[in-house]
């Protein structure tokens, strides 16, 4: 066999064949019936270019390309018949769920030193969305799981650094209150030695009747938003305050 036989062999992946491939993997539709074949031939082929490479002559550079091409095929190949595309929904949902975190218990302040990023990463529950970019199937699971978007996390500096920050904090606390329909809610908001923001506070009474757990650290300057939610709390499993005055 000659060097040039290498070069020229049918299992070289085209553009679009790798397209393909990868189109399945984003989107985790069935894999090709034949892929658990196409992996052995590869395999064999890869083999080949190894000892042609080894043996140190012809073409190297066009060898090792095309040795590197069908590895790449092969990897991706491959990853289609990875255990974790065959778990059910139920079961990945389950796993998702892992991503939430208790409410770490500690002294007033404890997420005041947040960055406005950070802020906003934990209110948009960040993590879940980007897992949903794995893939459409993933994407789907995440976003249309209700009990996944049970938490949500009020931080002062969301309402402190201008109309904008303000702007998107609603509009992300209105995103993750719809997100979980019905769900469970887990509340924690932590003011610091800033007036908690009324709106905010007014829209989540408004699920009062979800929330499975409370925590408020802040002061006290202004609680009457809240005071719709007085016999609302049917579902209330745990309750924790830390209210100072100014």
């Amino acid at each position: 066999m000659t060097n040039e036989d290498f070069i020229r062999t049918h299992l070289l992946p085209s553009a679009s064949d790798i397209a393909r491939i990868r189109r399945i993997i984003r989107s985790n539709f069935e894999p090709p019936p034949d892929i658990a074949q196409a992996l052995i031939s590869l395999d064999s082929e890869i083999a080949r270019y190894n000892a042609e490479i080894a043996r140190g002559l012809g073409d190297l550079p066009s060898l090792k390309q095309g040795r590197e091409s069908l590895q790449s095929y092969h990897d991706d190949c491959l990853s289609l018949l990875s255990p974790v595309r065959r778990l059910p929904l139920e079961i990945l949902t389950e796993i998702f769920a892992l991503l939430e975190t208790e409410p770490r218990a500690g002294p007033l302040g404890y997420l005041l030193d947040v960055t406005t990023s950070s802020a906003i990463s934990m209110l948009a529950n960040s993590p879940l969305r980007l897992l949903a970019r794995v893939c459409s199937r993933w994407h789907t699971a995440i976003m249309t799981t209700s009990t996944l978007w049970n938490r949500v996390t009020l931080v002062a500096v969301l309402w402190t650094r201008g109309s904008l920050l303000i702007d998107r904090m609603m509009v992300g606390l209105r995103d993750i209150l719809e997100r979980g329909g019905q769900a469970g809610l887990c509340v924690v908001i932590e003011t610091g030695n800033y007036p908690p923001y009324a709106p905010a506070l007014r829209l989540l009474a408004e699920h009062s009747h979800r929330w499975t757990r409370f925590w408020f650290r802040g002061i006290s300057v202004d609680l009457r938003a809240l005071a719709s939610i007085q016999g609302k709390l049917p579902r209330l499993r745990t309750y924790s305050s830390n209210v100072r005055r100014k």
